[in-house]
């Protein structure tokens, strides 16, 4: 497994967690053989059933554990299901059946309440007595949403804007929470909270393989943790599970790292191997995600997550049908080192969609997918940084914006800082492409080896600044081309050996 110097407060987290852990509950003592021939289902299931109330460690000594059906949920804080830190233990599913491999989840979301007003930077406010109704006290989770509306026009899926977050004190029915809201959340929206019932809180999953490649269940899922806190997932391998690797829905600070998957999942382009889902202060550092061309499945995932960091994270898709990196309704993230690479069936390496805000890329990679390398999409995904990032060999363009569905270019205020962008792998109009007003472009490196793209640079948006760029191998007067908004702009310093710097009008 990989390690990183920032790993060490994972580990000290986890090891907090494990020694407050007591007692054990060994599998082996409830009848499970490890011999990875017995079906151990039942036998484990018994260990899970013998867990007390309290919490405990759910143990399995070296061996493979085989399960022919889903696992009993893990409903209980302060569990650790672990095994040796050599990493001798291996979950098998066998057989046709669909199942769950683990799963740990909280009770379920209680019944809501609207907003009397409009969130503040960090409170919420409901009718009287709305808080004592739903059981919200200081130190409960609860999910914040508008009401769901349609993400790409008429028959586009429903999407709302939604994030979990802490409360940490209470005057009367209004709220105050830990950090601050994404995004507003106002009446006019129909916006509402819901009480995490009773979440696990402190769990650990440790030292595992999840091996599903004797099992066909095309929904087989290895990891679910669900309605969970403070929980971590560590040196972790899941691979060969056609449902898909791991789900991370509705949490608060939860950690996964030192994670690997290996062709996880195929159910579709909407199937995901990692799924991190509706959390706040999440942590991942570390993952790894291997696919295949056989494969139809999304790589990596980040749905409705707020004021969480990713760092260390390579998708490798393996020309997989699927986008291999995925932000969707996600904010005020920090993302750094990641790496989506070999996307196939015409997809996007990054994509940054339906209303994605204030998040922070640093030396991000997206290398030789089979459509643009980073694309925001056109849908209010504002106020997005992009440091030193490299995106080459991809067939479209290597980093740039479309359009939201309606035709109409709303990524505004979105910054490219430094990085490399090269070398288109197909016929394509630009290397670069610029179409939402107020974005900048600075210190850039813009060239095509194989002068496959019409421009290095195409700019169709007002405001923008474009500064200190390089351009190089681009086609005669193609440097940078505008077609609008030119002298709403400001474009110096730039490099263009094979064109010219705009000025004045078009």
């Amino acid at each position: 497994m990989m390690k990183s110097p920032g790993a060490l407060g994972f580990l000290c987290l986890a090891v907090s967690l494990a020694t407050a852990t007591v007692p054990t509950v060994n599998v082996r003592n409830y009848g499970a053989l490890g011999n990875g021939v017995a079906d151990d289902t039942v036998a484990i299931k018994r260990a899970i059933a013998a867990i007390p109330a309290s919490g405990a460690t759910l143990y399995f000594p070296c061996g493979t554990y085989r399960i022919t059906s889903s696992l009993s949920p893990i409903r209980i804080s302060g569990v650790s299901v672990i095994g040796p830190t050599t990493n001798c233990v291996t979950l098998k599913a066998t057989g046709t059946a669909s199942l769950t491999m683990l799963e740990l989840e909280g009770a379920g979301l209680n019944e809501s309440q609207l907003l009397t007003s409009n969130t503040t930077a960090n409170t919420f406010t409901v009718a009287g007595g709305g808080l004592a109704k739903l059981g919200i006290h200081t130190g409960s989770y609860v999910l914040v949403s508008d009401a769901a509306t349609h993400s790409h026009g008429p028959g586009s899926p429903l999407i709302a804007n939604q994030q979990m977050v802490k409360v940490i004190s209470i005057n009367g029915d209004t709220a105050t929470i830990e950090n601050g809201f994404s995004t507003p959340y106002t009446v006019a929206a129909k916006s509402y909270i819901q009480k995490i019932g009773s979440p696990v809180v402190g769990a650990l999953i440790s030292n595992l393989v999840f091996d599903a490649t004797a099992n066909t269940g095309a929904a087989t899922l290895g990891i679910n943790l669900a309605l969970a806190a403070a929980s971590v997932i560590q040196n972790v391998t899941v691979k060969n599970i056609l449902g898909g690797g791991i789900i991370l829905d509705w949490g608060y600070n939860n950690h996964l790292h030192d994670v690997s998957c290996v062709r996880c999942g195929d159910g579709g382009v909407g199937t995901q191997s990692v799924m991190i889902r509706r959390q706040s202060k999440a942590a991942v550092q570390n993952l790894t995600i291997t696919n295949t061309a056989t494969q139809s499945v999304f790589g990596f995932a980040l749905h409705e997550t707020h004021f969480s960091t990713v760092s260390n994270v390579v998708v490798d898709a393996g020309g997989s049908d699927g986008r291999p990196f995925k932000l969707q309704r996600s904010s005020h993230n920090t993302l750094s080192d990641v790496t989506a690479k070999n996307g196939g069936g015409g997809h996007n390496g990054i994509s940054v969609t339906d209303y994605s805000t204030y998040n922070t890329f640093n030396n991000c990679v997206a290398l030789n997918n089979t459509g643009n390398g980073i694309l925001t999409f056109g849908d209010r995904n504002s106020h997005n940084t992009f440091n030193n990032c490299i995106a080459k060999y991809n067939t479209q363009a290597q980093i740039g914006q479309m359009a939201a569905w309606n035709g109409t270019y709303t990524d505004y205020y979105n910054k490219i800082i430094g990085g490399t962008f090269c070398c288109a792998r197909a016929i394509h109009s630009r290397v670069v492409g610029i179409f939402s007003n107020y974005t900048t472009l600075s210190g850039a490196t813009i060239s095509d080896d194989l002068h496959l793209s019409r421009n290095g640079l195409t700019v169709a948006a007002s405001g923008v600044t474009v500064h200190n760029n390089r351009f190089s191998g681009n086609p005669l007067g193609h440097d940078i081309y505008v077609t609008s908004g030119l002298s709403s702009s400001s474009y110096s310093g730039n490099v263009t050996p094979d064109g010219t710097t705009p000025v004045g009008t078009p």
